[in-house]
């Protein structure tokens, strides 16, 4: 949680994060050939804001739904 206080989430797992679609397929969306496709996703979404200059967040959310925990990247 100290990691998405100073914006600094960097994985976020694909099973059970939520992502903004728009800037997820803007970014490329998932990459299929890659091990990761989930943490590239994240990284890809994130260059894809800062060359924008676009504020936006990387959070983890305290939301529970069958005892798994979310995390989110959206606009500010």
């Amino acid at each position: 949680m100290a990691w998405s206080r100073l914006n600094g989430l960097i994985l976020i797992s694909g099973a059970f994060g939520m992502f903004d679609k728009k800037i997820a397929i803007d970014a490329g969306g998932y990459n299929h050939n890659t091990v990761g496709e989930d943490m590239e996703l994240v990284i890809r979404m994130r260059r894809y804001m800062e060359e924008r200059k676009a504020k936006y967040r990387v959070v983890y959310l305290l939301i529970h739904y069958a005892g798994q925990k979310r995390r989110v990247i959206s606009r500010s």
